[in-house]
């Protein structure tokens, strides 16, 4: 049975909004520097790649070298990984763009209420769309 388009936006839209607000998420917890980790953010860190087990055993410096640029924390790192997902999952299909910067921009939302005066939020937003709008065809 085929999909409608409909309901195949939705679930892109979701997937999305998902993924980057776990990576806003993930970024907003890790810069406040909260130490050790609990089994959920472990697992979260896993989730996107990171080697949750050896988070534990960095020192408060070496946690905020993460977020320096080209780091995996990164603004720069954190927006590419979520517009690299929103592309995988999209296809370069022109009409659900809206879809995604609209969850990407929902879930950033969704962060900034809880992390109010974290500007590397603001900045990993803000790379994300960059990065998004040089596929914009």
């Amino acid at each position: 049975m085929h999909e409608q388009p409909n309901q195949k936006g939705f679930d892109l839209y979701l997937k999305t909004l998902a993924w980057a607000r776990l990576n806003f998420e993930l970024q907003s917890i890790l810069s406040r520097s909260e130490h050790p980790i609990s089994a959920e953010t472990r697992k979260k860190l896993y989730t996107v790649g990171y080697p949750a087990d050896s988070f534990n055993k960095l020192s408060a410096q070496e946690i905020q070298k993460l977020f320096n640029e080209g780091e995996f924390f990164s603004c720069i790192k954190t927006g590419n990984r979520i517009v690299t997902f929103a592309l995988k999952e999209n296809g370069l299909n022109k009409k659900t763009f809206t879809d995604i910067e609209k969850s990407i921009t929902d879930a950033y939302e969704q962060i900034r209420q809880i992390d109010e005066s974290n500007s590397l939020l603001d900045k990993s937003y803000n790379y994300t769309l960059e990065a998004l709008a040089v596929f914009r065809l």
